[in-house]
C-alpha cells in the first residue's frame, strides 16, 4: 500500500482589519454561508476578482452581459455581419484591451495569461 501525501497550496495570509457596514457583514455572512465557506474565504476571493479582473471593468468599459442575451443578438445577424464585428473589434479593441493591461504587446504578453 502507498503512502498518500497531500501538498498543501495554501498561501500565506496577513490578518487584517476593515470596517463596514452591518448589512453588508450580514449579506457576506450569509452568502459565505450559502457557499459553504467561511467569511474569510469568500472576503479573499472577492479581494482576489477584484484586483486579478474587476478594477480594470470599468475603465475598459465592460458592461455585464448574459450569454443568452449575446447568443439571441448574434443568432439574428447575419454570418458577415458577425465577422465584420468580429473584424473591427480584433483590430481595435483587442489590442487596447491587451495595452492597458500589460502596457505591451508581445507573445510572452499573450502566451502568459492563457
Amino acid at each position: 500500500m502507498g503512502i498518500i501525501s497531500a501538498h498543501s497550496t495554501a498561501r500565506k495570509t496577513e490578518t487584517v482589519s476593515y470596517r463596514i457596514r452591518p448589512d453588508l457583514k450580514q449579506a457576506l455572512e450569509e452568502e459565505a454561508k450559502r457557499m459553504g465557506i467561511n467569511p474569510n474565504a469568500l472576503v479573499s476571493q472577492i479581494f482576489s476578482r477584484h484586483i486579478s479582473w474587476g478594477r480594470y471593468v470599468g475603465q475598459l468599459k465592460f458592461i455585464p452581459v448574459s450569454k443568452d442575451f449575446l447568443r439571441l443578438v448574434f443568432e439574428s445577424l447575419r454570418q458577415e455581419q458577425i465577422e465584420k464585428i468580429a473584424k473591427t473589434l480584433g483590430e481595435s479593441a483587442g489590442p487596447e484591451e491587451v495595452l492597458f493591461l500589460f502596457q505591451h504587446i508581445n507573445p510572452g504578453t499573450i502566451l502568459s495569461q492563457t
